[in-house]
């Protein structure tokens, strides 16, 4: 499990006495070197598969689907609202009495096409009111839908499995699981399914035909500024939780003859989200610490 490596030596940092912390700083230093001389280290795979290209999304189909949600910071059509000049949408003033209503289709632009899971599930956002999520998922990077979970492959070619709430999943009026990372991480039916069905069945059995007895390189639950910056929507608190899994080269190949679409070419390396995490350690903590002993 790759840990955000600043929050672990602050909180050392917390435990520590004066006197030890020489000793802190040598074992973080010695971490974070460990950690670049095993970097680039993998043997290169050549894919047996071309990727499959995405169709273009709607990225806000949440919106194009379900009225706006009136929240407090939401103007309604209330004569008690602060600011009277607010244009308020005809979709917020009837949100009360038909909030179980999708718009009509004629509100989705068809130059794109419509995602078969997103995310109607309410997002705080930074600097403007809370709105929906909008997290979706192209329908050519399923990998697999099982028990409110949902895999997905990466945009890019690396072999990098995002593991994430189905908003769909259990839908009644909107499709509304949904979980952030900080929900995933404390959730133990979460953790039961990736550890006990998606990596000892599916992947170590269904699709590696136990030929790989550890098909995982790293899981990564990140929370760090870099990883919300990638987020679709750059302005939510918090985006749709998802679990990196970065997989080995040949459990690729697997997939491939397995005849999974979704995981084509998707044999690069991904991202080290270790090497991202040592950077932020380094630059905002060791060396400073380092420079004053």
């Amino acid at each position: 499990m790759q840990l955000d490596s600043t929050t672990w030596f602050d909180m050392l940092l917390l435990r520590q006495v004066t006197k030890n912390l020489p000793i802190l700083i040598e074992f973080a230093r010695n971490y974070v070197n460990s950690v670049r001389s095993a970097y680039n280290t993998f043997e290169y795979v050549q894919s047996t598969k071309s990727s499959i290209l995405s169709k273009v999304y709607c990225g806000h189909h949440a919106d194009c689907k379900y009225p706006l949600i009136p929240t407090d910071k939401t103007p309604t059509g209330n004569t008690n609202n602060k600011n009277n000049n607010i244009w308020v949408s005809k979709s917020i003033r009837s949100y009360k009495d038909n909030q179980k209503a999708e718009r009509p289709s004629k509100n989705h632009n068809l130059n794109y096409e419509e995602p078969p899971i997103f995310c109607a599930g309410l997002a705080p956002q930074q600097t403007r009111p809370t709105r929906y999520c909008n997290w979706y998922v192209e329908k050519e990077r399923i990998v697999l839908e099982k028990d409110g979970w949902v895999c997905v492959s990466h945009q890019d070619d690396v072999r990098d499995i995002l593991i994430c709430s189905n908003p769909m999943y259990g839908k009644i009026h909107k499709p509304d699981n949904h979980k952030t990372n900080k929900d995933l991480v404390i959730d133990g039916k979460f953790w039961e399914w990736v550890l006990s069905y998606f990596m000892s069945l599916y992947l170590t059995e269904t699709i590696c035909g136990q030929r790989i007895s550890n098909p995982i390189e790293l899981f990564a639950l990140n929370f760090g500024r870099w990883e919300s910056a990638e987020a679709k929507d750059s302005q939510a608190k918090e985006c749709h939780g998802h679990l990196h899994v970065h997989i080995k080269p040949e459990v690729v190949i697997a997939f491939e003859k397995a005849e999974n679409t979704a995981m084509y070419g998707k044999i690069g390396q991904p991202k080290d989200y270790a090497i991202q995490n040592c950077i932020e350690l380094e630059t905002h903590r060791l060396l400073s610490l380092e420079s004053e002993q």
